[in-house]
């Protein structure tokens, strides 16, 4: 009897327990769909979505955040026009916080930065969610920069009203970078606008293929000089060796940035791996067919270490003639510059004008020849600054007249400058002011130099944050900038 019994009860015991799995996976089942229904209550999934599509995170790389709460160790906000609160607290996607966004310029931006560049292998997408607040619409777009400077493809989000979005954006649509150091929503409204919020910023490795976004197109207004961060970026880095001309003339490649002790390439070279490209600047037309016809000075360089004299100065020749852009990045082949960097700060310069005088002085003695006082339209003043990237007399006077007559020989003594700084040879720099001690290899304090004369002082500061504004905006590329 008691056998029977302990029999029976053993076997109700199994009945139980198997009608108990059988409900707790079909509870399961339901639930994983009940957690997407409350989802999309307040929240709506584009480009990938979490849970209908089957995307997931692959286990076997974790997320690498950039924003959790707040940034990731290593990350800074070098944003411009834009106000911004890491710790904003309602609405929040998750976690404890949120950051909230507000542009109050036209082509403001949120930029994050790293000075130790991200890599990507091992990820798929960018992903982040966004809310529009109560306003909703804001119009935005991502980009991902790498380490020289170089942008990838810009992609369109639009902010809904009160309500969460994920935004997973395949890396494949914004370059397909195998390293970046930069990410950025900006503004593509042309204006100032409403509060909006971001959370869970990361890069993912997901495991289903997903849509590919439409890049968008750049803003149609011409921007606002923008004023960004104040702290000095990194070096950028390079390849090591020099950009390879192609057999084509036309059909060259992009030029980066070469670090310090590259070999430079010949005019010849340069000549031949630019890329062409029409005129947008039809005044420039008698300085941009007119040669370089001189030579610097054999103490052009003054005050500097013997090697930019013997190695640089001999190198500036002017020889080349095209339309703007292709002078200017035949300039930036022959130095080593990154191209982008060089048209952006030929825009804060000139706004790419050959024919562009600044620095107005009413000191006789600062007048270049057959310029004195009065005789360019300013009475009891002359210029001191001339041509597309606003080589100074004063400091250049043995790179007279070539840089107000030829665009190519302004640009290439100006870029010969900037290497001389950027190869380390400009020591005089740490015998007077100087926000920190003069180093080679910083590409963008030495374009901080060219304004300033020092070394990341707020002004030199202040002047590369001003270019990197245009360099965001890629304002070469604006309507408003086409002059032909």
């Amino acid at each position: 009897m008691i056998f029977r019994i302990n029999r029976n009860f053993i076997l109700l015991l199994v009945l139980i327990g198997t009608l108990l799995l059988s409900s707790l996976s079909a509870f399961s089942s339901s639930a994983r769909g009940l957690a997407t229904s409350v989802n999309d209550q307040r929240s709506t999934q584009v480009y990938v979505p979490l849970i209908q599509n089957g995307s997931t995170v692959n286990a076997a790389s974790s997320p690498l955040s950039i924003y959790t709460d707040r940034l990731a160790n290593g990350w800074a906000n070098w944003s411009w026009n834009t106000t911004t609160n890491f710790s904003h607290t309602n609405p929040r996607q998750s976690g404890s916080n949120a950051l909230a966004v507000t542009y109050t310029a036209a082509w403001a931006g949120l930029y994050l930065h790293t000075d130790t560049a991200v890599n990507l292998q091992n990820y798929t997408t960018l992903r982040f969610w966004i809310h529009g607040g109560s306003a909703g619409g804001q119009q935005l777009r991502v980009v991902l920069r790498d380490g020289n400077g170089k942008d990838g493809s810009a992609v369109a989000v639009k902010a809904r009203a009160n309500t969460w979005t994920q935004v997973d954006i395949p890396l494949s649509s914004l370059g397909n970078f195998s390293r970046i150091n930069d990410v950025f929503w900006q503004d593509t409204a042309g204006k100032a606008q409403p509060v909006f919020y971001l959370d869970s910023i990361a890069f993912v490795n997901t495991n289903s293929s997903s849509p590919t976004a439409v890049p968008t197109t750049v803003p149609t207004t011409a921007p606002v000089p923008t004023t960004a961060p104040t702290t000095a970026p990194v070096p950028t880095t390079a390849p090591t060796t020099a950009p390879v001309p192609t057999t084509q003339p036309g059909t060259g490649r992009y030029f980066s940035t070469l670090p310090p002790g590259s070999a430079l390439p010949s005019d010849a070279e340069c000549a031949a791996a630019v890329k062409s490209r029409p005129e947008n600047k039809g005044m420039n037309a008698t300085y941009n067919a007119t040669r370089g016809n001189q030579s610097l000075a054999s103490d052009f360089f003054g005050g500097s270490d013997p090697r930019a004299n013997s190695q640089l100065a001999p190198r500036v020749t002017g020889n080349f003639t095209g339309t703007t852009d292709e002078i200017l990045q035949w300039a930036a082949c022959k130095w080593g510059v990154d191209e982008d960097m060089v048209r952006a700060q030929a825009a804060k310069e000139s706004w790419w004008q050959q024919t562009t005088m600044g620095d107005w002085t009413s000191d006789a003695s600062r007048c270049s020849p057959g310029h004195g006082l009065g005789v360019d339209g300013r009475p009891g003043q002359c210029p001191e600054s001339w041509g597309i990237l606003q080589n100074r007399y004063p400091y250049e006077q043995s790179a007279w007249p070539g840089i107000a007559s030829s665009t190519a020989f302004n640009a290439d003594t100006a870029y010969a400058i900037w290497r001389a700084c950027y190869e380390g040879y400009e020591g005089w720099l740490n015998q007077v002011e100087r926000g920190q001690p003069y180093a080679a290899g910083d590409a963008w304090g030495c374009m901080g130099r060219w304004f300033a004369g020092r070394w990341h002082t707020q002004a030199a500061n202040e002047y590369e944050s001003a270019v990197r504004g245009y360099l965001n905006q890629r304002i070469w590329e604006q309507p408003d900038f086409q002059q032909p």
